[in-house]
């Protein structure tokens, strides 16, 4: 799976992409590239995790869609049987 760490270093905030089985995972993996970061001096650095979310493989618009469209289905067939699909009162 994909993974977004969020982190903040120096005040400023980072996203990195990290394959992983976990969060977990993830995290350890964040944390481990930037143990290996070689600098010309060892300076102090504050680095915290704070967020890590999944890659969705789900098109968000595409889902919508889909749920007006059943929506508008079942708009229909309560309209057919007789009834105000708003109030579900029976149309007289």
């Amino acid at each position: 799976m994909l993974f977004v760490v969020e982190t903040i270093e120096d005040n400023e905030k980072k996203y990195s992409v990290v394959e992983s089985e976990s969060p977990k995972g993830a995290m350890l993996l964040d944390g481990f590239d930037l143990l290996q970061k070689k600098g010309d001096t060892p300076n102090k650095v504050e680095s915290s995790i704070t967020g890590i979310y999944e890659v969705a493989q789900t098109n968000h618009l595409l889902e919508m869609s889909r749920n007006a469209e059943v929506h508008r289905f079942y708009r229909e067939r309560i309209k057919n049987l007789g009834f105000d699909s708003s109030t579900l009162k029976k149309l007289e």
